[in-house]
Order: structure tokens, then C-alpha cells, then sequence
């Protein structure tokens, strides 16, 4: 229970502190765009639109620079380059090239990612600078930013762009260096703090890019060594966590699904995860019930913790498995079920990973059966 309370105190520092910084900024930023307050409501409205459109530009820039962070760093420690992605837009290495895909994003709960392979596993492998790089790039930009906005203070637009970057770079840097775990992930600061208290969190941290990067590289769940799925029985940490839900849905990719199926329902309820993980355990439970024993009480209860997910994360394949699955069984309606078979043909076209959409058509084939 303690440890819940910091992380909400935490959450709850970063956000006040950030705050009062863009609250005080404000000010400033209106000045530097000439705004006196004698113009009237166009001039406000204008100068605002300026400001929300600023936000937006430094977001995304400081979101550029904050995986350029991890990239940089990680490299720099021995980790190899797996995927960069801002956004949807994903590039990543294929038979030995750099090209870009797409992928849906809705409600992922990240910006963007930076995925790399890990060296060997080691009580010295350093994750320090890779899950912080970030951090530590946000606010070298910040100080960089900082300085342009001295040099450019007069010059309206360029001005008060500057300080917006300044500011975002902070932001950036407190919202993802103070550890804490938010409703969808947890942020490299927890990561890190996680790794450096526990071996076996670092472990499973280790295991997790292992993991991603075979998987990068075309291999399912099921077709990667057992040891990467080992985990200790009384850790219960997110990172060690993430590494027992891959391991059930590699069981259920194995068919094994009277066993994911209990393995899934015991972490959503006795674990720590983060919402978006607890979220997606319980669509695959929904779609185990539907072609298993299908009993109505049970889809209708584990549909409505759906929910949320069908709409936040409508495009993901998974997703559109069980839903699919779902339209068919339960609700008999083939019409919606082959929009969502559409939806997910239009998906396919751009997904970055085809051997998981393979893994997909074939969950969906077994309902058509």
C-alpha cells in the first residue's frame, strides 16, 4: 500500500511542477508574441492558437529527441538497434535495411519507442544510460533551447518557440525521470529504479528486449527458448510481470488454452501490471471463452472490461481478433464481423510485424470453423 502511495505522490510532484512551469511561461511566451491585451478577443484568440500550435511542434520535437536519447545511449552501451518509432510510424532493421512501417497506435500510452537488442546477460549489463538517455536528452535540449531563447528573446515567433521547447524539454524530462507508473505504462524512471533494486527485475527487463528483438527478427512466441519466459514465483514487479504474460500468450499461440486462459485470469487479478497490459489480458480471455465454452455470463462480463480497449485500441490486431470473433459467436451478425475482417485486411497492409498477424488469421480461422 505504501509503495502505491509514492507512486502517486510522484505522479502527482511531476504534474504540479510542471505546471507552474508552463502556467509561469505563459506569461512570457504572450508577451514575446506582443500581445497586450488592449487587442481585443482576435488578438487573444490568435496568440493562442499560436501557443497551442507551439505545444504541439515542441511535443513532438521533444518526443524526436527523447528515443534519439535511448537510441544514442543504448548503442553506446552495447545494445543493438531493433525499432524507432514516433508515433505510427515505425522504422526498423529488415533483411538488413532500415525501412518504415506503420501501425495503429491508438491508446498505446507512448509518443514514440525505441526498442533495442541487449548485450549478454550479465550482473554488470548496464541499463542505466539506456532507460535514461532519454531523460538526459530532454534536458541537454532544454539547456540548448534555453540559450536560443536568450539569443532570439526579441524576435517574435522564434522567441517564444524557443522557450516552449525549453519548457517541453523540462516537462519531458520530469514526466519520465520521476519513476511512477501511469494508467497505461511505466516510465523509465520506475524502470530504471526497478533494475537497480532488484537482480531479477533486471533480468526480466533483459529477457523482455530478448524477446523483442527475436521477435523483430521473425520468430513467434512459441518458436523462442523456454529460458526466456523463466521467472522467479515470488517476484511480483512489472517488469517480471510483462515476462509471465508473454508466457501465457505463448501458450495460447501453442493452443494450450484451458492453460493461458487460468494463467491470464490469475495475473490481471493477483498481479502488478499496468492497465494496458491488464486491458489486453483480458481480450484474449474474452475471445479463449468465446470458442471454448462460450458461456454468456462470462463473455458478457469479461466484453464489458473490454470495453475501454475495443475503443482506445480499435485498430490493434488482437483486438480485431476478438472482436471479430465476438460478432461472430455471440452476436451472429456476419455483416460487422466482415467490417472488422476489413478493418483488419487494411491493417495488415502497413503492420510492421507480419509473422503476429499470421498468428492472428489463424485465432480467426479457428472461429470460422
Amino acid at each position: 500500500m505504501n509503495d502505491e502511495k509514492r507512486k502517486v505522490n510522484f505522479g502527482y510532484i511531476a504534474m504540479i511542477v510542471m505546471s507552474l512551469i508552463m502556467g509561469s511561461a505563459l506569461g512570457e511566451i504572450l508577451i514575446n508574441l506582443g500581445y497586450t491585451g488592449s487587442g481585443g478577443l482576435g488578438s487573444f484568440l490568435v496568440n493562442m492558437v499560436l501557443i497551442i500550435l507551439f505545444i504541439v511542434i515542441t511535443a513532438r520535437l521533444q518526443t524526436i529527441i527523447h528515443e534519439a536519447g535511448h537510441l544514442f545511449f543504448g548503442v553506446n552501451s552495447g545494445y543493438r538497434f531493433v525499432s524507432f518509432r514516433i508515433g505510427n510510424h515505425v522504422f526498423l532493421r529488415e533483411n538488413g535495411k532500415i525501412v518504415h512501417k506503420k501501425m495503429p497506435m491508438n491508446g498505446s500510452g507512448t509518443g514514440g519507442q525505441c526498442l533495442l537488442g541487449p548485450p549478454e546477460y550479465s550482473e554488470k549489463m548496464p541499463f542505466v544510460l539506456y532507460h535514461m538517455g532519454g531523460v538526459i536528452m530532454n534536458i541537454i535540449s532544454s539547456g540548448v533551447f534555453g540559450i536560443l531563447f536568450m539569443v532570439f528573446r526579441n524576435v517574435k515567433i522564434v522567441g517564444p518557440f524557443m522557450l516552449m521547447a525549453s519548457l517541453m524539454g523540462i516537462a519531458f524530462a520530469l514526466l519520465n525521470g520521476i519513476p511512477m507508473t501511469t494508467t497505461m505504462v511505466s516510465n523509465d524512471g520506475k524502470n530504471t529504479i526497478d533494475c537497480a533494486h532488484s537482480e531479477k527485475a533486471k533480468k526480466a527487463m533483459w529477457q523482455q528486449l530478448k524477446i523483442v528483438e527475436e521477435s523483430a527478427q521473425g520468430l513467434t512466441l512459441d518458436q523462442m527458448d523456454e529460458s526466456l519466459f523463466e521467472t522467479d514465483s515470488k517476484s511480483n514487479d512489472i517488469l517480471t510481470n510483462t515476462i509471465r504474460y508473454l508466457d501465457s500468450s505463448r501458450h495460447m499461440i501453442k493452443g494450450k488454452y484451458d492453460q493461458a486462459m487460468q494463467e491470464m485470469k490469475n495475473l490481471a487479478e493477483g498481479y502488478a501490471l499496468n492497465n494496458q497490459q491488464r486491458m489486453m489480458l483480458y481480450v484474449d480471455v474474452l475471445y479463449m471463452e468465446l470458442i471454448g465454452r462460450n458461456d454468456p455470463q462470462e463473455v458478457d462480463h469479461y466484453h464489458k472490461l473490454c470495453e475501454p480497449i475495443f475503443k482506445s485500441m480499435k485498430s490493434f490486431p488482437s483486438v480485431l481478433r476478438t472482436k471479430y470473433a465476438y460478432e461472430i459467436i455471440h452476436n451472429h451478425d456476419q455483416r460487422r464481423a466482415d467490417a472488422i475482417m476489413k478493418e483488419f485486411q487494411k491493417v495488415k497492409a502497413e503492420y510492421p510485424y507480419p509473422h503476429e498477424l499470421e498468428i492472428e488469421e489463424n485465432f480467426m480461422k479457428i472461429v470460422k470453423k
